[in-house]
């Protein structure tokens, strides 16, 4: 599943491109993917809409929509599950294999496209309602991740997964930055004082920021028609340099030395996820 990284990249991608274009029509060919909505409520919803902005919001795209120059109070909510792809391609393209949804914007369309259907496609806003806060904003503070841990004995790994608490972080990035902050993710959560969190939450800014910048310096492949080459999202058009491939610190990294110490890096399951570590490290 894409995490805040990947779909910053793509938030960043789709801005001048969809900004000011108006939505003619709806086709929905899996009614699964526009839950809970209709493809009728829908259609009626979007057409004629402007898209006035395009938006991130943890690890969903958020299309800001107004109605002849008036805000409409609509929102257009994509999430890309586990395996969907958002992109734009030309209106008169074939309708390409595990399309789910194509939004018609006149001479383009922006496709969903989802093997396995987890993806959403939808104007209601519940699932973006109560998420918590952006980790690469500013809000973020000391105080209030120290305040949202203080009552959970669950380990540090999986309160970073819980998108009520900062919305955007998945299981790899969890992965990498408590490494980076040397916090192991066995600990737990209330048992971390405030100078943890500090160095946590820098860590946090860190890592993604540093796979955003990866990402924005590729050319990417964003439907995905590309084999992977060792991207863990997108994929990139043409031949690309050895180095160019995502380095994670830990995670995927099984066995193998730790690139600090050279401990071998260990393996575990926290809440059914697999979690990557280095015990000298991160020490319990």
């Amino acid at each position: 599943m894409p995490e805040l990284p990947e779909i910053e990249i793509l938030k960043r991608h789709l801005e001048p491109r969809l900004e000011g274009s108006t939505i003619q029509g709806v086709t929905v060919f899996h009614p699964r993917s526009v839950r809970p909505d209709t493809p009728e409520k829908l259609l009626e919803v979007l057409a004629d809409r402007r898209i006035q902005t395009v938006q991130r919001r943890g690890k969903f795209i958020v299309l800001q929509l107004s109605l002849n120059g008036r805000d409409s109070h609509s929102q257009l909510i994509i999430h890309l599950g586990m395996t969907g792809r958002l992109f734009l391609e030309p209106a008169s393209a074939s309708i390409r294999k595990h399309t789910t949804v194509s939004l018609s914007l006149g001479k383009q369309a922006l496709i969903l496209k989802d093997m396995r259907k987890f993806g959403r496609f939808t104007v209601d806003t519940t699932s973006i309602d109560k998420l918590g806060l952006d980790p690469i904003d500013d809000s973020l503070t000391t105080s209030y991740l120290f305040s949202r841990l203080q009552s959970s004995r669950q380990s540090i790994k999986v309160k970073l997964l819980d998108q009520h608490i900062i919305a955007g972080i998945g299981n790899i990035y969890a992965a990498e930055a408590l490494f980076e902050s040397r916090i192991s993710p066995n600990r737990k959560a209330h048992e971390l004082m405030r100078t943890d969190c500090a160095r946590l939450i820098r860590a946090i800014k860190k890592v993604l920021k540093k796979s955003i910048r990866f990402g924005q310096g590729l050319d990417l492949d964003f439907a995905g028609d590309t084999p992977s080459n060792g991207l863990f999202y997108f994929g990139s058009h043409g031949t690309r340099s050895a180095g160019s491939s995502e380095r994670f610190a830990v995670y995927g990294r099984e066995k193998n030395p730790c690139r600090i110490c050279a401990t071998p890096i260990s393996r575990t399951i926290l809440a059914s996820r697999a979690t990557f570590w280095c015990h000298s490290c991160q020490p319990n």
